[in-house]
């Protein structure tokens, strides 16, 4: 599958931004579980972030993000691109797939599949 990236920027107060974090993470947690490797972060000096996941078209990957809740109830501006690898793995997980389970790494507290090894 491709892979897409939204790169966003919040445009709300953090109070309002942080009643929807919950709700993000959860929808991060359904695409993973979904087979679409997500991962999501924020950029250390504050005021945006990014979502990188796989899907099967633009089309889709449009529809995934209008169902992310910072972007359902207004929280951020986003750009939304599709990314072609050109070398290397995304996700760290290409060599480990047939053997390891990335949600049950996430469980073990390793949120970073780019920096673990196979269990």
């Amino acid at each position: 599958m491709p892979w897409f990236v939204k790169i966003e920027e919040g445009i709300v107060d953090k109070p309002t931004f942080d009643r929807y974090v919950p709700a993000h993470l959860a929808f991060v947690q359904e695409l993973i579980q979904n087979g679409h490797h997500a991962q999501t972060g924020y950029w250390k000096q504050k005021g945006g972030g990014m979502l990188l996941f796989e899907a099967e078209s633009m089309e889709q990957a449009k529809d995934i993000v209008s169902r992310d809740p910072l972007v359902a109830n207004c929280c951020v501006h986003y750009k939304l691109h599709e990314w072609h690898v050109v070398m290397g793995d995304p996700i760290g997980l290409d060599h480990c797939q047939s053997h390891c389970d990335a949600a049950v790494m996430l469980k073990l507290g390793r949120a970073n599949p780019v920096a673990v090894e196979c269990l």
